[in-house]
This record gives structure tokens, C-alpha cells and sequence, in this order.
């Protein structure tokens, strides 16, 4: 009976621990300002972690990972795998030098949420070109 009960703690930890592909999808209004002519090189890319951008070391963190996107698009749809729950940050934002990363200075549409693990979740991103 001993081992049947630790069996089953072991089991109910191990289901707890396992990580979960998650769907984190940016639904996105892109407002024409007038003032830019930037209609190419824009990239949504998603972060681990509440990212304000504000500080020079906020530039220095890696994406999970980065889509092309164009102007007029409605959505793009990361898949992240963890265990409970977690802070991402989506930034949309126009490649200027196109190196494929947010650098300071170019325009960007910033977002941070807590996602559960398992639960789709959808940030809505507000987009000035």
C-alpha cells in the first residue's frame, strides 16, 4: 500500500512538472500616422520575462523567437512550452537595420502578460506606422 501511494504522489509530481506548448498569439492594429513611410522589414518577436525596454540591458535579452510580418496584418501566433506560469513579452517593431532583433531607437509596439501554461492567450499590440 506504501509503494502504490508513493506511485501515485510521484505520478501527481511528474504530471505538475511536465511543460505544456502554449499558443501566445499578437492580434495587431496597425494606425497609420502619416509621418513614417515604413511599410517593410517589420518582425514580431516574443520574450521570456516582463521587458520594459527602458534601461540599455533590456536591449541585450535574445527572443524566443521572431516572425516577418507586413503592415496590415491582423495576427501572428508564437507556440511556447513551459510548466505553470510565465511572464512574455511580444514586441512588434520596424527592423531598421535589418539584423532581425529590437535595437533601441526603432519604432516598436511593446507588451508584456502573465500566460498559463496550456491556456491560449492573446496580447492585443497597437501598432504606429
Amino acid at each position: 500500500m506504501k509503494k502504490l501511494l508513493l506511485l501515485v504522489a510521484l505520478l501527481g509530481l511528474f504530471a505538475t512538472a511536465c511543460k505544456k506548448d502554449t499558443d501566445v498569439s499578437a492580434s495587431m492594429t496597425w494606425n497609420d500616422s502619416q509621418h513614417f513611410d515604413l511599410k517593410d522589414k517589420w518582425k514580431v518577436c516574443i520574450y521570456e520575462g516582463a521587458i520594459t525596454f527602458i534601461s540599455d540591458s533590456d536591449f541585450d535579452n535574445s527572443a524566443l523567437e521572431t516572425i516577418n510580418t507586413t503592415v496590415g496584418a491582423s495576427s501572428v501566433v508564437f507556440t511556447v512550452n513551459f510548466k505553470s506560469f510565465e511572464n512574455y513579452t511580444v514586441v512588434a517593431f520596424f527592423d531598421i537595420n535589418g539584423n532581425g532583433k529590437y535595437d533601441k531607437g526603432e519604432n516598436a509596439a511593446v507588451k508584456f502578460e502573465t500566460v498559463e501554461a496550456g491556456e491560449a492567450t492573446s496580447f492585443d499590440i497597437s501598432i504606429d506606422y
